[in-house]
This record gives structure tokens, C-alpha cells and sequence, in this order.
């Protein structure tokens, strides 16, 4: 708020800030955990659905064993239309071998973007706390409150360390740099 005061700003011990900043984590992390679960209800809905096309595609796949069981007999009477069945069946092997590989990258995918989201979000967590910690009466819950206010308002993304200090700037002053002067 910009305003000076009188009282002497409350001081915390290095294992009272070890302990702030270790609830405030625990508390994201429960609170993400909440966030996460619409999301993994969804992924085992996907998982389900993959599992019940790849049941198909096994099906299909018997089908065309069946079918190539044939072709390689019609086609064993001219050994150019084998060779050309032959070759036809190698593409259609990797192509398959290509879309389950692709499926697999794409769960994995999935899976990391969720670890690596947690990841940025306690980071950033932990950000707020060491700049709220460099104002005078900073307040890392109150700095947490306005970056999210911001984002919601302006439907930006703030994650930056020089963003994040833009929004401190805005609620309080920089401590002094070094030892405060004596008279």
C-alpha cells in the first residue's frame, strides 16, 4: 500500500521461513492435487477408449492375416505380383509399428506435461516467496492473490521473475540494499 508505519515489522527465525515456505508448498501441492483429479477421471476415460480401439485394431489385424494367408497364395502362381505383395505387406508392418509407437509418445506426453505443470507451478511458488520476502511488510500470500487476480482479469500468464517483481512493485517498497545506515 505504499504507506510507512510505525511499528516494527514482525521478524521470523531461518527455520520459522523454512517452515512457511515448506506449508505453503504442501498446501500448492494439495491444491493441485484437487485440480489433477478431473484430469486423471478424464485420462482413464481416454485409457478405456484406447484400449477398446486397440481391441479393434487387433481384430482388424486378424482379419488382414487372414487375408494376406490368401494373397500369398494367389499370388505365389507369379513371382512378381509376390514380390510386390511381399514389399506391400513390409510398408503396412512399419506403418502400424509407427502409429503405436506415436500412440506411446503421446502418453508419455500426457503424463509429463502434468509433472513438468507441477514442476513450473512450485517453482513459481517458491519465487513469490523469495520476492515478497525482498519488500518491506511482503506478503507472499497477498502477492500470490494479485498475480492470480491479474491473470484472471487481463487473461494473461504471469510467471516471470521480472513480471512477478512488477506486481511486488505495485503493493510495497524494496527493503533498503545492504545495512541500513547509522546517524
Amino acid at each position: 500500500d505504499g504507506s510507512t508505519s510505525l511499528e516494527t515489522p514482525e521478524t521470523y527465525t531461518r527455520e520459522q521461513m523454512q517452515k512457511l515456505v515448506s506449508d505453503a508448498l504442501a498446501e500448492a501441492g494439495r491444491k493441485h492435487k484437487e485440480e489433477l483429479t478431473p484430469i486423471v477421471k478424464e485420462r482413464d476415460t481416454f485409457k478405456s477408449q484406447v484400449q477398446t480401439k486397440d481391441n479393434e485394431i487387433k481384430d482388424i489385424a486378424d482379419e488382414r492375416e487372414k487375408l494376406k494367408t490368401q494373397i500369398d497364395e494367389l499370388a505365389g502362381k507369379d513371382s512378381e505380383v509376390f514380390n510386390l505383395v511381399k514389399k506391400d505387406g513390409e510398408l503396412r508392418e512399419r506403418e502400424r509399428k509407427l502409429k503405436a509407437d506415436r500412440q506411446t509418445l503421446d502418453v508419455d506426453k500426457q503424463a509429463n506435461q502434468e509433472r513438468v505443470k507441477l514442476a513450473e507451478d512450485t517453482l513459481r511458488e517458491i519465487l513469490i516467496w523469495e520476492i515478497a520476502a525482498e519488500y518491506e511488510t511482503g506478503d507472499p500470500a497477498k502477492l500470490k492473490d494479485s498475480v492470480e487476480k491479474f491473470e484472471k482479469r487481463y487473461n494473461i500468464s504471469i510467471s516471470t521473475e521480472e513480471q512477478l517483481r512488477e506486481v511486488a512493485d505495485t503493493h510495497w517498497i524494496k527493503k533498503p540494499a545492504g545495512p541500513p545506515a547509522t546517524p
